[in-house]
């Protein structure tokens, strides 16, 4: 037993390591490398990027995108592709920041959201805007675009929006149209 176990995880082992080999079918195991869409081969790139950071409060954050292509001229600048951002304000409330392409300027931890942005948080609201400018150090959400949402309080359109103390105060201005629902007995 004692040279006939090792022979045979030997063998066994061996059989593992050859296995692969045995396949007349190249696809079997492929190597595969995302599309990054960059033009230039020197451009750095990546796909599934995921970037967690904290805010001035240490505070976290995470940035997640499906791609992410860091400017060669400015390496502090990198264009992201349906990205989401994902932060918690002081006072508990989770905040999620959803949009089809962006820029992230990793100096100033600044978000430009532009095609769809959706803003979504824990208590139920939902606001939807054209363009967005988010300050992950500060906590602070902008747009001069028109927004629409909704929440518990009932439904609301603006021409602009921002939002400020740490989520605590949401600032509509211009054109606000708005419709509340009163609260029912709970």
């Amino acid at each position: 037993m004692k040279v006939l176990l090792p022979l045979v995880a030997a063998a066994i082992a061996g059989l593992i390591l050859a296995w692969p080999g045995t396949y007349e079918d190249p696809q079997e195991i492929a190597l595969t490398f995302a599309e990054t869409g960059s033009t230039d081969a020197m451009t750095p790139g990546m796909a599934n990027a995921r970037y967690v950071g904290t805010d001035a409060d240490n505070r976290p954050f995470l940035v997640t995108a499906d791609q992410a292509i860091q400017d060669p001229a400015q390496p502090d600048l990198i264009d992201m592709v349906a990205l989401q951002a994902d932060m918690t304000l002081d006072n508990g409330m989770w905040v999620s920041v959803i949009a089809s392409h962006g820029r992230y300027d990793r100096t100033r931890q600044v978000l430009q959201l532009a095609g769809s942005v959706n803003i979504f948080s824990d208590i139920g609201y939902e606001f939807h805007a054209e363009a967005a400018r988010v300050d992950l150090q500060n906590n602070v959400a902008e747009s001069d675009a028109p927004v629409k949402g909704h929440g518990p309080f009932g439904t609301l359109r603006a021409d602009r929006f921002r939002i400020v103390d740490q989520g605590k105060r949401l600032l509509f201005n211009d054109n606000v149209r708005t419709t509340i629902r009163p609260r029912g007995d709970e």
